[in-house]
């Protein structure tokens, strides 16, 4: 008799009646009943089509993939080989039905994870690794995943058993959507979250790339306040969006010889500003450090020019004026 079968298609079971002495029994007129049970325990019970001929049909189907248990009577008492053992395997691969997890925020630079799980249009689980999911990324390439049989530890929180994974890897920050498709019936078909959206943030800060920038990096005019401005970046020159780090600007003088520690704001935002003040002319340099490293194009060569002509400061010169 049939053991296996397809979750949703039906199987048509054909009973032959004998006699004690293993005689073909030609005529109808018995009644027999199925019960079948299946792997959540349900059960429900079919009297199987009576052909006249001394057969009897019995249409058995399930959307439930797993092992069913056919038991067949006829009088309460069940026929041979009964109960029988009816394994029914999950239908084709359904890309609405199937699912994908991911994590939605990751960091420049390191592994982001995609799983899907296979399943039928009835959401039973398909464990054979047959499959086939691919995802397209902004850049237009696309990448397979790949079936993990056992137990996969795919997020620090969540387990996947008979799933298929990938990773990603940004180096940019920013929001990323990615395209998951199933290939169904010979043709790919987006799955029902796809797109699914990642947003990477930037890793952790680099002083070699982070950016100190404004007209005040390089001149400045005596008596008028100088401004700097700083933006943190990590190592693949991202812009940080948040303060917390600590910046050493200074200013270094060659006539007198002298150093010049400048206070830096730090504005909260990854940004960061520092205002210095000098009244005597020059060339000056100025340091910008994080961690004791500069950042890009630390020293700077500053040149403080001279400000507004002040009466009250100008003099007469020169030796005419002892004869007067």
């Amino acid at each position: 008799g049939t053991t296996s079968g397809t979750a949703g298609v039906f199987a048509s079971m054909l009973i032959s009646v004998r006699d004690s002495y293993g005689n073909r029994i030609t005529r109808g007129g018995d009644t027999f009943l199925a019960d079948i049970r299946n792997p959540t325990d349900a059960r429900i019970i079919v009297v199987p089509d009576d052909m006249g001929d001394g057969t009897y049909r019995l249409l058995f189907g399930s959307d439930i993939s797993g092992t069913h248990i056919l038991t067949i009577t006829i009088a309460s008492v069940s026929i041979y080989g009964s109960p029988f053992s009816v394994e029914v395997f999950p239908g084709p691969l359904d890309a609405e039905k199937s699912e994908v997890y991911w994590d939605a925020i990751g960091e420049a630079g390191r592994e982001s994870s995609i799983i899907t799980i296979a399943r039928d249009f009835f959401g039973n689980l398909k464990t054979d690794g047959l499959s086939v999911f691919s995802i397209h990324l902004p850049d237009g390439s696309a990448k397979n995943l790949t079936y993990v049989a056992g137990r996969y530890a795919g997020f620090t929180t969540a387990f996947f058993t008979q799933s298929y994974s990938t990773t990603v890897t940004f180096t940019r920050s920013g929001t990323y959507n990615i395209t998951v498709q199933a290939l169904t019936q010979q043709r790919y078909e987006d799955l029902e979250k796809s797109p699914i959206f990642m947003s990477i943030a930037p890793t952790l800060v680099s002083s070699e790339h982070c950016l100190a920038f404004g007209e005040s990096t390089t001149r400045a005019d005596a008596g008028i306040n100088g401004t700097v401005f700083i933006q943190a970046r990590d190592r693949y020159s991202n812009n940080l969006t948040k303060g917390e780090e600590v910046f050493e600007v200074t200013l270094i003088g060659s006539n007198p010889t002298r150093s010049i520690d400048v206070q830096v704001t730090d504005l909260l935002n990854g940004f960061y500003s520092a205002n210095y003040y000098l009244e005597t002319t020059g060339i000056y340099g100025l340091r910008v450090l994080r961690a004791g490293v500069g950042v890009i194009g630390s020293p700077f060569s500053l040149t403080v020019f001279d400000a507004q002509t002040d009466p009250t400061k100008s003099v007469l010169e020169g030796g005419g004026l002892a004869g007067c």
